[in-house]
């Protein structure tokens, strides 16, 4: 293991609004506990907040931080510790919502590489895409991801596509240049950071599970999500799974599962070489 941590316990923070995981419950259920209102009494719903201080027996006393500061703060000591990683192995499942459609679950065997940036995928399952592969190395290729298909597919042959082309984002909600750990925690630092000039949330937090939930009651264009949740391995201390929610279409109703992106089976420092990014490498049915 090339970092050191404490002895394991699963964490998870949950947030709204950022990308990216809760002990004991399952996918979607509610997380319970005390509720922190982050406006003031009598601030306008989603009015942002401002540094103030007020005088008090003479001296100066701050509005106290926003409680997203601290998941912010957090958020860079994930990204610090994956950017401590060579390279990493794993078991990628994911499910997305696409033209309002939940997707059920894609599996797929991923091999990372920070520098360059580069990322192999085979698919597991379902069966409709077992066998598909990608590739894509940044700045290789014009910038262009390889990949084949399956069935019917597989008569193209393998074919270079820009990474947000609409065939290569086919049943995607994110292009494969946001793929990884690393681009996990840097999307929470920047959703934290841009929820935090609002006031309009709530934050929750669970004791023993360590869960921190953070929601929008209000859907509004500043938001992106109403409820988001990171799953963080606590002794890795790195992010392991993203969840978000948006808004019910109907007071009462659940909030719809947007996304859901878990890495399992994580093997670190693997010593990867361009071979494992090669379409060439024998391993591989490019």
């Amino acid at each position: 293991m090339p970092i050191g941590f404490p002895p394991r316990v699963v964490a998870a923070i949950v947030l709204s609004s950022a990308l990216l995981f809760s002990s004991g419950r399952a996918a979607g259920e509610e997380a319970t506990g005390q509720t922190i209102p982050v406006a003031a009494s009598g601030a306008a719903s989603g009015e942002e907040l401002a540094e103030v201080s007020v005088g008090v027996s003479g001296g100066v006393a701050a509005i106290p931080e926003h409680p997203l500061a601290p998941v912010t703060r957090w958020a860079r000591q994930w990204l610090a510790n994956i950017e401590k990683v060579r390279d990493y192995s794993c078991t990628f499942a994911k499910r997305e919502r696409i033209d309002d459609e939940l997707s059920g679950y894609h599996y797929m065997d991923c091999k990372v590489r920070h520098q360059p940036f580069s990322v192999y995928m085979h698919f597991t399952a379902p069966s409709g895409v077992k066998g598909q592969e990608v590739l894509y190395v940044a700045d290789c290729n014009e910038g262009q991801l390889r990949a084949h298909g399956v069935g019917i597919k597989a008569l193209i042959g393998t074919i270079s596509l820009r990474p947000t082309a609409s065939m290569a984002m086919e049943g995607n909600r994110h292009p494969i240049t946001e793929f990884g750990i690393r681009n996990l925690a840097a999307r929470v630092i920047e959703g934290t950071e841009r929820d935090s000039q609002y006031g309009e949330c709530e934050v929750k937090f669970i004791e023993g599970a360590k869960v921190i939930e953070i929601v929008h009651p209000v859907e509004r264009s500043e938001f992106d999500y109403h409820i988001a949740r990171v799953f963080v391995d606590d002794e890795l201390q790195i992010p392991i799974r993203f969840e978000s929610y948006g808004w019910p279409a109907q007071p009462g109703d659940k909030p719809p599962l947007v996304e859901e992106y878990t890495y399992l089976k994580l093997k670190f420092d693997n010593g990867y070489t361009d071979a494992d990014f090669d379409e060439d490498n024998a391993a591989y049915d490019f």
